[in-house]
């Protein structure tokens, strides 16, 4: 039997498309699931005896079953839906249809997995990566996540009300209507509304003085690092506001401690890929930002044409080293 890759994602994912064009090319089979159409267009199945166990997927145009996946690449999926039926009904069955695919995933936990479930929980866990990041070494902004008003406070004036604020989880508001990206708290927005400050925890940091940010993809023990600059040679507090035509792109060698760190931390969070984002700062310091496990890779291929679809197609071939 051929074995194939298993793609879990969704529909509108357009990185998945971009790396489905390339295993096209090179030959290489797979199968893709879009976890939204669980359980109207994909039916399962578990058998779990004392003798026997059996995992299933089906659809009208492929069959799933464990011997015939090599590496599973756990993109970008949403939760199960359902339609035209009663509010209450679609509830329970959307919960039901989540925790039978969550069990299938953690069944298959001796396959090639980029990345595994239960470690990407972890790893996504902002304050989780500020801990690892200091304790391996990285120079990380002083933080705060807080909702008390005093403690906010204080800490805008210890670091002499110059600190950015930004989500915990991720900036999508409103169903991804809008997004909250990283911005500046200064002096004209003090003092802090106390009434908007208890209202949720929120990540505060004192301001990096930076000349460019650093975006390090990792795919294994390949290391991708691209300095990002605006064209205009303006500050910008978060470049992902910008148009990406607007950026100057830099492929660059990390130093070798920071590379050894990069590598020790994905090691630590149990990962096979992830994206780091560091701050350039104005002595030449690369100040750690955050990770994203399953961060956006493919829009630097396309402009820089770097090529780094095919290093991660090679990661969910090799059978050996499972995470």
């Amino acid at each position: 039997m051929q074995k194939q890759i298993l793609i879990i994602t969704n529909k509108t994912d357009f990185t998945a498309d971009f790396l489905i064009k390339r295993l096209y090319k090179r030959g290489i089979k797979f199968i893709r699931i879009n976890t939204e159409d669980f359980p109207q267009k994909i039916h399962g199945t578990i058998s779990i005896n004392n003798n026997y166990n059996e995992i299933m997927l089906r659809s009208d145009s492929w069959e799933i079953i464990p011997d015939s996946i090599n590496g599973i690449w756990y993109r970008r999926p949403l939760k199960p839906s359902i339609s035209n039926i009663a509010k209450r009904d679609q509830v329970f069955i959307e919960r039901e249809s989540s925790e039978f695919l969550l069990n299938t995933w953690h069944l298959l936990y001796d396959k090639r997995w980029v990345n595994n479930p239960t470690s990407l929980i972890r790893a996504e866990r902002k304050l989780v990566q500020l801990k690892i990041a200091a304790d391996i070494g990285f120079t990380i902004p002083n933080t705060l996540v807080s909702n008390r008003y005093e403690d906010i406070n204080s800490f805008i004036n210890d670091n002499d009300h110059d600190i950015i604020v930004k989500p915990i989880s991720h900036g999508d508001y409103d169903d991804g209507e809008y997004a909250i990206f990283t911005n500046s708290l200064t002096n004209k927005s003090y003092p802090v509304n106390r009434v908007s400050a208890e209202l949720a925890p929120f990540i505060a940091q004192n301001r990096i003085d930076k000349i460019a940010d650093i975006r390090v993809n990792v795919f294994g023990d390949t290391i991708f690092a691209f300095i990002l600059q605006a064209k205009d040679e303006g500050k910008v507090l978060d470049w992902r506001k910008l148009d990406p035509n607007d950026i100057k792109y830099q492929l660059v060698e990390p130093p070798s401690e920071i590379a050894n760190k990069i590598k020790k931390m994905v090691q630590k969070l149990s990962l096979n890929f992830c994206v780091f984002d560091f701050a350039l700062s104005q002595t030449g310091e690369w100040v750690f930002l955050e990770i994203n496990p399953n961060g956006q890779w493919a829009w630097l291929e396309q402009l820089t044409s770097i090529e780094m679809s095919d290093i991660l197609i090679d990661l969910l071939l090799i059978a050996e080293n499972k995470k």
